[in-house]
């Protein structure tokens, strides 16, 4: 990126009219909007390179005015000069003499001689152009906020353009892209990072009431779904399907239904009562039982034998149901 040199208004607008402004009709008021930034080519900057109309306006007239002479331009490519307020209105009113006009000022105003500015919307817009593939592949509401893009932009050349790209990879969060000043062979002549806040809006599970850890959940009765921004959750939340699953650690009302804290609840539970079946090859025995930790359908469990108060193990063959072999 070329080194730009800020110069003081006071020293380069010490020789300030260059050239008298031509007289409007004291009926005709124009109302002009001065720049924030602008650049300028020639030696001289003129006040159509760093003004618009903002109002209703005769093309002719305005033409005349735009061409009013104003100060020196910085000297060389890539310089810069900054004015602020009280010195734009001087030098302006004074450049333009008996002309009836209505200034409105910005705080300051940036000229550099060489390059385009490029304006926020179209900083904004570049980065939306850029985002959209991307934010497409999100389910959910997808909202853009907080955009930080700055009120202008400076392309080291006129032939240059804007060119956005990632600086890490694009989530529901904070995110920050850079944005850069790219000639025709790909090489970057200045460039800004720019972030802001990505938003990803779902239907979010919620307990209606408070649950205990390893309390099954009855979609029907304890949850609820709340309207979240999920980027700013600590973790991902149950989609509320699949199942049947009970809680973890236990939460209270309000609460949201995280996926890593749901598992799926066993087909028999630890202290659930069960029947014993013992199978052989010509024999088959029942008892009662109690199940001394959980387990799935075809899983190894350990269960008491009530009549005879012994451990022993077999394998779940269907809800309620151990067989020993």
């Amino acid at each position: 990126m070329r080194a730009c040199t800020y110069i003081t208004a006071l020293t380069i607008l010490t020789a300030l009219v260059l050239s008298a402004a031509p007289k409007a009709s004291a009926a005709q008021v124009f109302p002009i909007q001065i720049a924030q930034a602008a650049c300028v080519l020639g030696d001289t900057v003129h006040l159509g390179e760093i003004a618009a109309p903002a109002g209703q306006y005769d093309a002719n007239d305005w033409n005349r005015l735009a061409g009013i002479r104003l100060w020196a331009a910085p000297a060389s490519h890539g310089q810069q000069l900054v004015i602020n307020r009280n010195r734009l209105r001087e030098f302006i009113t004074q450049a333009m003499g008996n002309s009836a006009v209505d200034l409105r000022l910005p705080d300051s105003l940036t000229i550099r001689r060489g390059g385009r500015v490029v304006g926020k919307a179209e900083i904004q817009n570049d980065i939306v152009e850029f985002l959209t593939p991307t934010l497409q592949k999100f389910d959910g509401e997808i909202e853009l906020s907080q955009l930080n893009a700055p009120d202008y932009f400076f392309l080291d050349d006129s032939g240059d353009t804007l060119v956005v790209s990632k600086v890490s990879d694009i989530n529901p969060g904070r995110v920050t892209v850079r944005v850069a000043s790219t000639t025709m062979d790909g090489r970057e002549t200045s460039k800004i990072n720019v972030s802001f806040q990505i938003a990803q809006w779902k239907q979010v599970p919620i307990a209606t009431r408070p649950l205990k850890a390893g309390e099954g959940i009855n979609t029907a009765t304890m949850v609820a779904f709340k309207r979240m921004d999920i980027s700013k959750l600590d973790g991902k939340p149950w989609d509320g399907e699949g199942g049947p699953w009970r809680i973890h650690k236990s939460i209270g009302a309000g609460g949201i239904f995280y996926a890593d804290n749901l598992e799926h609840k066993p087909l028999i539970a630890r202290g659930d009562k069960v029947d014993i079946i013992f199978q052989s090859n010509n024999i088959r025995l029942a008892t009662r039982g109690v199940a001394q930790t959980d387990a799935a359908l075809g899983a190894t469990i350990l269960v008491m034998n009530l009549d005879t108060q012994r451990q022993i193990s077999g394998v779940v063959s269907n809800n309620g149901v151990v067989t020993v072999q």
